[in-house]
């Protein structure tokens, strides 16, 4: 199934989702708040708002004790993480690199002058 798309031929986005995303990270910055608080700082309605986080309860990402207000981020949040973690091309390209010179032995100097062949990764410099 294609994309929508709109009158500039970009792909239209579902207004719902951004909202949701902006709710997640809203909380994830600023910790648990209330129905009003996230209404405000996101622009919408409170109905609209509550409608969201229902949804994201459902989905077991945020939570809301019976009698709280304020809503929080859940373990399961971390599952959207971890998958970037896994796949980061920058972690993947400088894995070997950070690897091999933690593996490098370095020399290290004295405030005396005097010089010390040091493991990097272990930080054991041969004076026993």
């Amino acid at each position: 199934m294609a994309d929508a798309q709109d009158e500039d031929g970009g792909t239209k986005t579902l207004q719902t989702v951004t909202r949701a995303m902006a709710i997640l990270e809203l909380i994830s910055r600023d910790g648990p708040l209330n129905v009003t608080s996230i209404a405000r700082a996101i622009g919408i309605s409170r109905s609209a708002t509550l409608r969201i986080l229902k949804t994201l309860i459902a989905s077991g990402h945020i939570a809301k004790p019976p009698n709280a207000r304020t809503y929080f981020l859940t373990e399961r949040i971390l599952t959207l993480s971890s998958g970037y973690t896994r796949n980061n091309i920058l972690a993947t390209v400088t894995e070997p690199i950070i690897r091999e010179a933690s593996q490098t032995p370095v020399v290290a100097i004295g405030f005396d002058g005097s010089c010390r062949p040091r493991n990097a990764r272990s930080g054991y410099d041969g004076t026993g």
